[in-house]
């Protein structure tokens, strides 16, 4: 006998004379006319069956109130939270909304690999929750040192890192909570498709994201890989006063869409770099960072990102999002060719 329970995120609002349910912005009136029957409610917080409740509670109540439930998503397969005790005991619950097998989907995450190019103001603040989700296995790539100035915005390191190698000390943070992670670390800058194509020879990742402004091109050099490889790619950066999400983008035909847009509207060749935003606060970076991990996240789960084949882009003094959709690309090829 399969027994059921409510998701933990069900709210209950008892009325004199009626209980409002509401999940996911949906909403059931159910009207009480025993008020025994309010403890059905406790069965369902702790796991029961129809066949179980309407043995306690012989009334029609109990099987509109059952069905209604069903029919809003509000009730999952009975499960033993596994992870009590870890840093994942609370986030089970938040999976509970997307899967009738949260534990499955926390094993899945676990499993995956996530490369991520350049860990400064943007990169180390995803991998960090990226880290706390669970994520154990990664590809990390950056030739810098942690520097005195990195630490307003750059959470993940602290005073003690100043001088060492940033994936050094992303390596020993991704340990503490993974032993068993598989995590390769590259000391090196990508300036072109060629140098980023050699480290995916060893090991293919489940996705890239490309958190580094440097050089102008790089996402470029970094989308030809993709393709290459067939990886999901996802990018993101951040400026003073705004900042951009995306976009994220799975198939290579989009990327090569998107990838023969960005060289229709490059800058002249003879530029060789451009001067990154030094002024950055880690308010700001958190905001786009945070936006990134979630879109990863919910890729790694099999939910559509916010940002599919979309840039979102975020203006910090009032927040309001605007979108640009890569599908349009197309149209501006076509359009600068005629």
């Amino acid at each position: 006998m399969i027994k059921k329970k409510l998701k933990n995120d069900v709210m209950i609002v008892h009325y004199s004379d009626f209980d409002l349910i509401i999940y996911d912005n949906k909403s059931l009136k159910i009207r009480i006319t025993n008020e025994e029957f309010k403890n059905v409610y406790s069965l369902l917080k702790q796991g029961t069956s129809l066949m179980e409740l309407t043995s306690l509670y012989p009334t029609e109540d109990v099987k509109v109130l059952w069905e209604s439930l069903l029919k809003i998503g509000a009730l999952i397969e009975e499960w033993e939270n596994s992870y009590e005790n870890t840093i994942y005991e609370k986030q089970l619950y938040y999976l509970e909304s997307l899967a009738q097998s949260p534990i499955h989907l926390q094993q899945t995450l676990s499993a995956k690999c996530v490369a991520i190019i350049g860990v400064g103001g943007v990169g180390s603040v995803i991998l960090e929750q990226l880290i706390r989700f669970g994520i154990q296995n990664y590809i990390l790539i950056d030739d810098d040192e942690v520097q005195i100035h990195n630490l307003n915005r750059q959470y993940i390191y602290t005073l003690k890192d100043v001088g060492f190698s940033k994936v050094d000390v992303c390596f020993t943070k991704i340990k503490e909570f993974h032993p068993h992670g598989q995590v390769s670390i590259f000391k090196k800058r990508i300036k072109n498709q060629d140098d980023l194509s050699k480290i995916f020879v060893k090991s293919i990742p489940d996705l890239v994201i490309n958190a580094a402004d440097e050089p102008h091109n790089l996402n470029q050099e970094v989308l030809k890989v993709c393709i290459e490889y067939q990886v999901p790619f996802l990018t993101g950066s951040v400026g003073i006063s705004s900042g951009r999400v995306g976009p994220f983008i799975d198939q290579p035909t989009d990327m090569s869409n998107y990838l023969d847009y960005l060289e229709s509207v490059q800058l002249p060749k003879n530029i060789k770099t451009i001067k990154p935003i030094l002024g950055s606060l880690g308010s700001s970076n958190c905001i786009i960072s945070t936006l990134i991990a979630y879109d990863a996240i919910r890729f790694l789960l099999k939910k559509q990102p916010n940002s599919f084949n979309k840039i979102l882009h975020v203006d910090f003094n009032d927040l309001p999002f605007k979108t640009t959709l890569i599908n349009k690309v197309e149209e501006e090829i076509f359009k600068n060719e005629n």
